[in-house]
């Protein structure tokens, strides 16, 4: 009994402190922010954030990066980077909007929490509009809750990809 009071503990000491996330930074991100409401925030220089609505400018492409609401990882922003430059915290329920020039472009997913992140290489065609998810990556999980913030140094999938955070294009 007393070893199940341990790993529950244990599991609650993790899980809670993936919650403990910094309060939300100024982003190009909209939807319900840590304290409810809606979030916008002025425009971030290069790659320009942007209203969804508004004309894709001429040799740009437009992505729109969205966080599906949840528990897992609730308390950290997904930090998004395109070419290296961070664009967007993304929270649970949210998402950013930005457009691109058009060409080979990285986009990148990661967290203050968990080292690594996740890398998606995208083509990006002038005038096109891409819609990515960003999603909690429940395999990271569990080697977190039994190797700790270790676990991290050595977690990673078939291509080399890790972190708390997986990117996955699903329009475009």
């Amino acid at each position: 009994m007393r070893q199940w009071t341990i790993a529950a503990g244990l599991i609650t000491a993790v899980g809670l402190s993936a919650c403990a996330g910094s309060p939300p930074l100024e982003t190009a991100s909209t939807g319900p922010a840590a304290g409810g409401g809606a979030a916008s925030a002025p425009a971030v220089a290069s790659p320009k954030s942007v209203t969804p609505s508004s004309p894709v400018p001429v040799g740009q492409a437009r992505v729109t990066v969205t966080r599906p609401s949840g528990l897992l990882y609730a308390g950290v922003p997904a930090s998004i980077a395109v070419d290296g430059q961070n664009v967007a915290n993304v929270w649970p329920g949210s998402s950013a909007t930005f457009d691109v020039p058009a060409g080979a472009r990285t986009i990148t997913a990661s967290s203050w929490s968990y080292p690594k992140e996740w890398t998606m290489r995208l083509e990006a065609r002038a005038g096109a509009a891409y819609a990515i998810e960003v999603v909690p990556r429940e395999a990271a999980l569990g080697p977190t809750m039994i190797l700790g913030p270790f676990a991290g140094v050595i977690d990673k999938d078939a291509q080399g990809n890790g972190g708390a955070f997986e990117l996955r294009l699903v329009g475009g």
